[in-house]
Parts: structure tokens; sequence; C-alpha cells
């Protein structure tokens, strides 16, 4: 059954905070005669880092002609506690991690040392450069504050341990960065937020020039910000793309528009038929949960996954056959469930092997514990498309 993505606008509430990004290679073309997949089903699930001492979150894929690499951040507990943040995710002590597969993610080695990289296919946190380099958009905050510099643009070739060129970017000043794209003409498309909404912009095809081209207002009249995106764009100027609402304080002080409910961390899209210039009205979609993540896959389906931040806590994942226009329920499948779990889980990224199968990468919790300083891995789950 495919259900209708153009509801109506519902209100919603979400506080959170982080950063993941996407770009893709798959070509729009496809045989109409052939029918396309309409299932998912779990090949392996991995547990890739598990140390119950340290906070993980917020992978990121690095997929190259011979490795695939995970890239993340770790946080001692104690250390972390001792930091005496608010949150975790202001990342007061936090140190890369890298967890890297030599067999097309059959077994994987954990490592503290950047590993060497050869031409890069796919960066699921910035993008793949046609000399085979790799980019991405940092940002962190000044270590026990909640202050942070502008986005810095790396660019890393043969080596993720310097990069081989790095500025900051001021036009990424007060904003977040969340989704990135390639665009046919070797561009990409970048979609950023802030308490005034989400803005557009194209970089040039060596990463190095942005530009915004179109900025989205919050909804008139709902309690709520539109925050973290993911893009999908297409060879005829159709970009999909799927944010979260975030609810507003100033917008809500009392919190009216904020039950434990059906309208509760629900996602919204919005549809481009010009790259991104210009945008339709959000729309809600009938799924329950955030952040999502976009994934042009070479069947010609478009992959969602997404944190299900709802009991049962968990990370899912469902199809589109007609480019985001419609979303398959009956495709959708769990790809793990935290039990106990709370809202702190997911931030997916996802990108598509060699052989056709989809790599997963999300964090969640290690233990029984979750409170916001408790125990987080790092976990994939290899999925695959199938007819039935």
């Amino acid at each position: 059954m495919k259900v209708p993505t153009r509801l109506l606008l519902l209100s919603i509430v979400l506080p959170v905070l982080a950063v993941s990004c996407q770009t893709t290679e798959s070509s729009d073309s496809q045989d109409k005669t052939t029918a396309l997949p309409t299932r998912l089903a779990i090949v392996n699930q991995s547990g890739l880092y598990t140390e119950t001492n340290h906070y993980a979150a917020f992978p990121s894929i690095i997929r190259t002609e011979r490795e695939i690499v995970v890239k993340f951040e770790t946080q001692n507990l104690q250390a972390l506690r001792s930091a005496k943040v608010k949150h975790p995710h202001y990342r007061p002590v936090a140190e890369p991690v890298w967890v890297v597969s030599t067999d097309n993610a059959a077994t994987w080695t954990i490592t503290t040392n950047a590993p060497t990289i050869g031409k890069v296919l796919d960066n699921t946190f910035g993008g793949a450069l046609p000399d085979g380099a790799t980019f991405d958009l940092a940002w962190h905050y000044i270590k026990g504050t909640t202050t942070r510099p502008p986005f810095v643009l790396n660019i890393y070739h043969g080596t993720l341990a310097q990069p081989s060129w790095s500025e900051h970017l001021p036009i990424f000043d007060h904003v977040y960065l969340h989704g990135v794209s390639r665009m046919p003409d070797g561009s990409h498309l970048a979609c950023a937020y802030n308490k005034t909404g989400v803005t557009l912009y194209q970089g040039s095809v060596d990463g190095k020039h942005w530009q915004q081209i179109s900025h989205i207002d919050p909804p008139a009249g709902e309690p709520f910000d539109l925050s973290e995106g993911s893009i999908a764009v297409y060879d005829d100027g159709r970009v999909v793309l799927v944010v979260r609402a975030d609810w507003s304080k100033k917008k809500d002080p009392e919190e009216k528009f904020k039950p434990e409910g059906s309208q509760y961390f629900r996602l919204y899209q919005l549809d481009s038929q010009d790259f991104g210039k210009t945008w339709s009205q959000p729309h809600q979609l009938p799924i329950w949960g955030q952040p999502a993540f976009l994934l042009k896959l070479r069947s010609g389906n478009l992959l969602m996954v997404y944190g299900h931040r709802s009991a049962p806590y968990s990370v899912r994942a469902l199809l589109s056959h007609d480019r985001g226009q419609t979303w398959d329920a009956q495709s959708e499948i769990t790809l793990q469930t935290f039990e106990p779990g709370g809202w702190d889980i997911g931030y997916p990224v996802a990108t598509q092997l060699n052989d056709g199968r989809i790599l997963v990468a999300y964090y969640g919790y290690l233990t029984a514990a979750t409170q916001l300083d408790s125990p987080h891995g790092i976990f994939s789950c290899v999925i695959k498309e199938s007819q039935n």
C-alpha cells in the first residue's frame, strides 16, 4: 500500500542538535519495463563500537574503491561528566575513531589512527570530488562552551589524517549544516538551518565556493521550526528535501503543542522542480521519527532511514518507488530496536555497496541506562532490496 505524503500540517516538537550529510552517485535512468524492488530485507547487523565507558555518536560513511570507513566521535564518560556540559552533543571531550572494512562490510577493524584512502566514491558527511578526493563540512564547539566558529571545509587526498586543504567558510556561520548531495553537473547542494528556517546553498565542483540559492521560512502559525534535513537530487531538476520539525519555546512557551502522541517527532517534506531554487510548502509525512537520511538507489527507488524516537525506540527504513512522491508503508522495516530506549538514538547514514546491498550506520544505547550521559555505541545494518 502506498501512503500519500501530502497531509495537513499538524503541530510537532523536538529539541536536539547534530549533523549528518549525504552524497549520491546514482543515475536517474532506469528500464521502465522492469519492476522496481518493493521490499527491504536485513542481511546482517553489527555492533561496530561497543565500549561501555564511552559515549559514541554521529557516524559518517566514506566508501572508497578498496575499503569502507565509518568515522565517528567518542567521549570518555568520566571525562564527559567532569566537563559538566548540559548535553553530550556539545562534545567537550570528543575524539575521532574510525572503523574500517576491507572485505565489503563482512568484518571491521577499529582504529584511532586516521586511515589512508584510495579514490572516494561516497562520503555521507560531505562529498566525493572528481579527482578521487573527498571533502567534509565540519564544526566543533570551543571546548567546554556552547560557542562555535563557522563551518570548516576540509579536503582530503589519500589520507584522512590531515586535510590537504582547509578553510573556514563565513557563509556557514550561525547555521547548522545538515545534508549535502551532488548535482548532475558535479556541483553540490547543501541545506542548513537556524531559527529563521532552512537555507539551501550551491557549492562549486571543487567544494570550495558556496552561494545561497533559496530560503524556506518556518510554517506560519505553527509552534515549531524546521531544522535538520536530507536531500535527494534528480537529473531533471527534482529535489526531495525531508526535514525535522523542532518545537519552539518562543512560539509555544507553555508547551501546549508538545503532547505525547501521534504528532510528536514527525518528519516534513518539501519538493523542488528547479534544483532547489524554489520549493513547495512543507507537508507532514505519515512517518513518526527523525532525523532522516535519503539515498537514491541504483534500482530507481529512494531509500529513507530514520530514528523512530518513541517506543519501540528503533532505527527504521522504507522505500519510495516514485522519487519521493509517495512512501510505501508496506516496505518499512526495523533495522534495530533499543529496549529500554529513549530519544537519543539514530542519525543514520547509508551508502549502496558495489553488489547492490546497502550499508546503514547509526548510534544508540549500549546498556539499560538511558540518561544523556549513558553509554552509547555505533551500529551497522546491511540491508537489500527484494521483490517480496
